[in-house]
């Protein structure tokens, strides 16, 4: 009995063993496989996931743009006088060299989806959403030109009376950072704001002096 015991022990750890080896063969064939099958499907779907949300992010910017050329025309026709021309032309060339080089070194990095890009694409919805309520509350005085009409009327809405310029501070550079943030470009987003910064800087005080000039409630 002893020795059928025995033997049949050793039967099992052979059926055993032999279940594992072939496991190990399968999985084997497996690891073999897969890097050709499935592993580089994930950083290609990243890129064509990132890819896509530069197109929608630079057709966004182009849609809201003719939103303001539209404004800007009425705004014209009607007698409006444009502020700091020269200075808008600087902050529209920062701004596109901004998104093209941050969509550059992204492609360049192949910046995966992560915990970093899931905020940055948070921020950036924030900023996104900013500008539609910014544009909303305007109306027809927004534009991404300093155009001060005629009839030009103080917007008191408690939006402005919290943060004195929405449309810089809770729009375009929450936009910018979560752009960068998205495709992982960490030098654009420290060397790109730090340049964009410059006319920004300067637009807001062209801006709140145009604006006391016109209002004295301002």
């Amino acid at each position: 009995m002893g020795k059928l015991w025995q033997a049949g022990g050793v039967g099992s750890h052979d059926r055993a063993g032999t279940q594992r080896l072939e496991w190990g063969i399968v999985r084997g064939a497996y690891a073999i496989d897969a890097p050709d099958a499935f592993v580089p499907w994930e950083p290609r779907a990243a890129v064509t996931t990132l890819i896509l949300f530069i197109v929608l992010a630079f057709a966004y910017r182009f849609a809201m743009l003719a939103v303001s050329i539209r404004h800007e025309k009425a705004l014209r026709a009607a007698g409006a006088v444009e502020h700091g021309a020269r200075n808008t032309l600087a902050l529209t060339i920062a701004h596109i060299a901004f998104y093209l080089s941050a969509t550059v070194e992204g492609l360049v990095r192949a910046a995966p989806i992560d915990a970093v890009s899931g905020f940055g694409f948070a921020i950036y919805l924030f900023g996104a959403a900013m500008l539609l309520v910014v544009v909303r509350l305007l109306g027809r005085l927004w534009t991404v030109k300093l155009l001060i009409a005629r009839d030009h009327h103080l917007v008191t809405h408690p939006l402005f009376r919290l943060v004195r310029h929405p449309n810089y501070f809770l729009n375009i550079l929450p936009e910018l950072v979560g752009f960068a943030l998205t495709l992982h470009a960490y030098c654009t987003l420290v060397a790109g704001l730090v340049v964009y910064l410059v006319p920004l800087t300067i637009r807001i005080r062209q801006e709140e002096r145009a604006m006391r000039e016109t209002f004295a409630a301002y």
